[in-house]
């Protein structure tokens, strides 16, 4: 079987479930329709009865086909090329300067269907500066990035060969970048917006420069006028006494969330 939580995750596809509630409202009351008249009128005369009995099965018959038709297009649709088995977000800044950052991440991803060739994602950063995408390790290729609007960046990863449906490959992907305008704020974050297992977000800063707090939060959509996302769930991060790391792990992120560490840092240099 199963995780519990992908079951979820299917059953709140709200658009396949609107649509398949409809079409079976319509069966059922296409039916209802037909019985009342049997109920009525069936039963003066057995050759009509029959005939109406008959009319009632083929009626069911084709609701139900139309019903699984229905549902099983709109599945297909809600699933996409492949579903993320693990990300593992690395920032780390540069200890000789720490205007200049990177990010690694390691995606494992596994295909939900069959010639599955592009892996397809996105970035946004608050610093401001320069920033350079490029592939670490394997010989997948990079894409060119595709500006979508102010805030995020995508672009496509051509793998190395076409995955079929339940293989898997690993792409790992980095980030650097040059915070010139001391914009950059203190908090990595990912939004989940694909299938996705497990999630680990890890955040490596200067032994010198450690943070005075850090915090793991799951946020969600408030649904209101602005849709601003609100944390929901948060907790409190150990700096590592070795490492000067701090790490959140998310066993079961769920689709639609964010997860983010946030920290407090007064020693980062900003502009006045």
């Amino acid at each position: 079987m199963g995780r519990p939580r992908d079951l979820i995750n299917r059953l709140k596809d709200a658009g396949t479930w609107i649509g398949v509630i409809r079409n079976l409202w319509w069966l059922l009351g296409g039916i209802a329709i037909v019985v009342i008249i049997v109920w009525r009128y069936g039963f003066r005369d057995q050759q009509y009865g029959r005939i109406l009995l008959e009319t009632i099965a083929i009626v069911a018959a084709f609701g139900l086909g139309a019903l699984a038709g229905s549902y099983a297009s709109r599945r297909r649709a809600s699933v996409g090329d492949y579903e993320w088995e693990f990300a593992d977000y690395t920032y780390s800044f540069d200890p000789a300067d720490v205007l200049r950052h990177e990010q690694s991440v390691k995606i494992r991803i596994k295909a939900n269907r069959h010639n599955v060739q592009l892996f397809k994602n996105r970035y946004s950063w608050t610093g401001g500066g320069k920033c350079k995408v490029s592939l670490a390790g394997g010989s997948h290729k990079l894409l060119t990035e595709m500006p979508r609007d102010s805030n995020w960046k995508y672009y496509y990863v051509l793998l190395d060969h076409p995955l079929g449906k339940g293989s898997t490959t690993d792409i790992e992907i980095k980030y650097d970048l040059h915070d010139a305008e001391m914009s950059f704020q203190p908090l990595i974050a990912k939004n989940v917006v694909e299938p996705l297992k497990e999630l680990t977000l890890r955040v490596v800063f200067p032994t010198d420069m450690r943070p005075s707090k850090a915090v793991g939060a799951e946020m969600a959509r408030s649904h209101g006028p602005d849709d601003d996302w609100q944390i929901i769930k948060e907790r409190t991060l150990e700096v590592h006494s070795t490492r000067s790391e701090v790490v959140y792990n998310i066993k079961t992120p769920v689709t639609g969330k964010r997860y983010q560490i946030l920290w407090s840092w007064p020693a980062y240099p900003r502009v006045v």
